[in-house]
């Protein structure tokens, strides 16, 4: 695809004579050259994130493993009444709704990390930007449960919908918290 800037010009002379004249530029280069650098700025921007993700993964396995086993015990337990003949199916209830509570857990601090490394931005979206914001700290709680320090949050309760990428956003807020527990230390 060939793209031209073209300007046409009417000018005279001093003799009163008129000429149409013109140029014409091929911007097909600059245009391609300026294609690259927003493709090579998407890419460290995902490369950047899947670093961040690769820092986070040791710290989430455990985050993970804490409801995994939680689950693998209540199953255990449910099955061990349920395979005597005088368990009480009414006692596994409880147990039950705590397998569905951890795994509801795990499945949403999978699609937070997912969601956070994915390579496309999603597509500009209306947000709370206050539950953006406790989203990605979420996201850090096996980190910060590692340092000596507290978290606080001084959010103002009446903010408008903001429309942001959430990725990015996301991107900025696990950077400056990430930068602040390394300038801590």
């Amino acid at each position: 695809v060939l793209s031209w800037w073209v300007a046409k010009f009417l000018y005279s002379n001093s003799r009163g004579e008129r000429f149409l004249g013109g140029v014409a530029l091929d911007l097909t280069d600059k245009i391609k050259a300026e294609e690259r650098a927003q493709a090579l700025l998407e890419e460290l921007a995902h490369q950047d994130r899947l670093g961040t993700i690769g820092q986070l993964v040791s710290e989430l396995a455990h985050e993970l493993n804490q409801p995994l086993y939680a689950v693998t015990n209540f199953a255990d337990a449910c099955l061990k009444v349920l395979s005597r003949p005088d368990g009480s199916r009414t006692q596994i209830l409880p147990w039950l709704e705590q397998i569905q509570a951890q795994s509801k857990r795990m499945s949403e601090i999978i699609r937070r990390v997912s969601g956070y490394g994915s390579k496309s931005l999603p597509l500009p979206q209306a947000v709370k930007l206050n539950e953006l914001i406790r989203s990605c700290c979420e996201l850090l709680t096996p980190r910060l449960r590692k340092e000596p320090v507290e978290m606080e949050f001084d959010l103002a309760s009446d903010l408008p919908l903001v429309t942001v990428q959430p990725t990015q956003i996301q991107q900025i807020i696990v950077n400056l918290v990430t930068n602040a527990l390394e300038a801590m230390q």
